[in-house]
């Protein structure tokens, strides 16, 4: 039986962050890693040429933040793949 995988990145600027979250990801059976990158420049040469089906993504990266990237990304014309936001900031409301 051939079981198809859902190939994902994950972006992310903190190493540590980054190396645990690609740990936990490579323990699932149904997810196949296909890179990662620290930078928004590097995340969208990756997207680009990998095609990814979903990147867990911080908001904030090295160069700009994942809206950015994003609008890159429709400006261009390319297909986005599903998106899995995080973050570890704290937004507080007054």
């Amino acid at each position: 039986m051939n079981t198809l995988k859902l190939r994902c990145i994950v972006l992310e600027d903190e190493d540590d962050i980054r190396n645990w979250l690609v740990k936990k990801l490579q323990q699932f059976p149904e997810l196949e890693f296909v890179g990662e990158a620290a930078t928004i420049d590097e995340a969208f040469r990756l997207i680009a040429s990998t095609k990814p089906d979903a990147a867990f993504m911080d908001v904030k990266l090295i160069g700009g933040d994942a809206f950015t990237l994003l609008s890159r990304f429709q400006a261009n014309g390319l297909l986005i793949p599903y998106i899995v936001m995080a973050t570890g900031y704290l937004v507080c409301a007054k």
